[in-house]
Order: structure tokens, then sequence, then C-alpha cells
């Protein structure tokens, strides 16, 4: 078996889907894992509520409908030995990213032991929807259309757990299920292909909402900010930019922030890069 065989066929035996673990009752406790309790340990720490806060603050999430307005899945663990077999077949970087990122995104439908703790992940959060990222911050179709399918297979996988809503009334339905949802956004429009016209380009817009795309950033330009900000005026005084903070504190090459930069198209962002770069240099 050559390489490539390997790596399909790896993919391949991930798609099987495990046995569903037995859910807990409805006014059962959620068992975290360790590490889903030391972060809750670390919030309490931060946060102090008296015991009175803390009960009507848990009471108030498990009735309120909890859409995570920018979250991610909980993702997999990776399979080591799979790794290790591939690596050991000759598979390529590239190769190698694909099945660790495959692996990240789908394991929790074909491995018991993944699904538990996903579900479990779920369920101590109290999240009812998720407003998912189904893309990557780049314009390449068909990563684009990589991501979205291992989205799109997860919640096929595991629809009785987790679904993908289309429409805000899926979400609110969820919810009286007591069940999770994904709504699914993506970055990736325009794609880096060429178009006869910008009507043509963005019929794409239309393309991905028939893929259960429900948001999508039309033109993505943006500067990461490492170790310091630029003077926040300065990035205030151009109505097409906006500034995004992190909190958190300058340290050598640290991301801190980013300013994202809104064009009409990829000819208008190119001429005005020179004088976004000048005014957003450091201070």
């Amino acid at each position: 078996m050559d390489r490539r065989d390997f790596v399909a066929a790896s993919a391949g035996l991930a798609l099987v889907v495990g046995a569903a673990p037995p859910a807990p009752a409805a006014d059962e406790p959620v068992k975290l894992t360790p590490a889903m309790d030391q972060a809750r340990e670390a919030g309490l720490k931060a946060l102090k509520p008296t015991a009175r806060e803390l009960e009507r603050g848990l009471k108030l999430h498990a009735e309120s409908l909890v859409f995570d307005a920018y979250g991610f899945a909980p993702r997999a663990a990776l399979d080591p030995e799979s790794l290790r077999q591939a690596l050991d077949a000759g598979a390529s970087d590239a190769e190698l990213q694909e099945l660790r990122e495959e692996m990240g995104m789908i394991r929790c439908a074909a491995d018991p032991g993944e699904r538990a703790e996903f579900e479990t992940a779920w369920r101590a959060a109290g999240v009812t929807c998720i407003f998912q990222n189904a893309g990557e911050e780049g314009q390449d179709p068909l990563r684009l259309l990589a991501r979205l399918a291992r989205f799109t297979y997860v919640t096929d996988a595991l629809h009785t757990f987790v679904s993908r809503a289309a429409t805000p009334d899926d979400v609110e339905a969820t919810k009286k299920a007591g069940k999770h949802c994904l709504y699914l956004t993506g970055n990736g429009v325009p794609l880096n292909q060429r178009w006869a016209t910008t009507e043509d380009e963005l019929k794409h817009v239309r393309v991905f909402f028939q893929l259960g795309i429900r948001m999508m950033h039309l033109t993505y330009n943006r500067r990461n900010m490492l170790s310091d900000v630029p003077a926040a005026a300065a990035v205030l005084a151009d109505p097409d930019s906006h500034l995004h903070l992190y909190g958190k504190g300058p340290r050598p090459g640290r991301k801190v922030g980013h300013v994202t930069l809104r064009a009409a198209g990829a000819a208008e962002a190119q001429e005005k890069l020179p004088d976004w770069d000048a005014r957003f240099a450091r201070r």
C-alpha cells in the first residue's frame, strides 16, 4: 500500500460512527472531565460568586437559549498511532496536516470515547447553539468545501444530539428539544478565481447559502497587531476599518488584536493598502 492509499484508508476508517454513549438524565449533573473541572475552578476563582449568585446564574443559564455568537465546537483528540503510521508510509506535510485536521473535526463521530467527551463539553457549557465558522481565513474554494463538509458530516452523524440549524426557528426548536446545534458561517467570497463580472462572482454567496452557510465575510482584509497596537484614533478615523482588541497585555511577538478593513472589491483594497499600512503603523 502506498502512502496516498494509506492516508485515504485512514480517513475512511474515521467515518465509521461509534455507538452513542448513554445520555444522562435531564436532572443529573454533568460529570466534568479533569480539564473541564480545572477551567471551571479557574472561572470561579476569577469571578468569586457567592453561593446564591452561582445558583441563580446557573439556573438562569439553564433556562435560557444560549447562543455563542463567536465560538468553536469542541474538537477531538488526535490518534497518534494513525499519525505515526501515516508518517512511516511517507505522507507529506500537507497530507499530515489534512489528517490532523480531519481527526480533530470528525473523530467525535467515529470514536465512542471522543463522542462522550464531545457531548459532555456541550452539556457542561449549557450552550444551545454555536455560531460556527465552517471556513477559514483564506479564499481557497477546496479548503472552504472541505471544512464545510466536515461540519456537515458531524451534524449528519450526530443529528440526534447536535444538528445544523438553517433558520432562527430551528435554533428555538433545538432548545425546546433539549438538544444542540451549529449555525454555520464562513469566510471566502470573493474567491481567488477570475470572474467575468462582480455579479458573476457574488452569485457564490447564494451557492454557499444553499450549502448551509448563513453569514459570510464578502471581503476580508485585515492587519494583525503583534506586541503593540496602533493609536485607536488613527484606526477609528477610517470608516472602513474596525479595531478588535483582545484584552491581552503587550509582549514580544504576541498577537494582541487586529484591524478589519472593508473595501468594495480587490481593486479598491489594493488601492487603499498603502494608506492603511501607514495609518495603522505601531505607535
